[in-house]
């Protein structure tokens, strides 16, 4: 499995463990049992990470594929 970059809670902001990532949860065991509110202002960073990430990925793969002076 690839490193996802760690996964967030969206109640509360902690890293979720690997076992909520594969069901996908949006919430760690406490924020669940609690039945605590998603915050939108961890979903919206979460995305924007997520965004911000894959577009860095796409620069690197394009900077190697790139023709270098010779």
């Amino acid at each position: 499995m690839s490193d996802r970059g760690g996964i967030i809670c969206l109640a509360c902001g902690t890293e979720l463990p690997e076992s909520l990532r594969w069901t996908a949860s949006l919430r760690c065991h406490s924020c669940r049992e609690v039945n605590a509110p998603l915050n939108t202002d961890f979903a919206r960073w979460e995305r924007e990470f997520r965004l911000m990430r894959s577009r860095l990925e796409g620069l690197r793969t394009y900077s190697a594929e790139a023709p270098t002076a010779a």
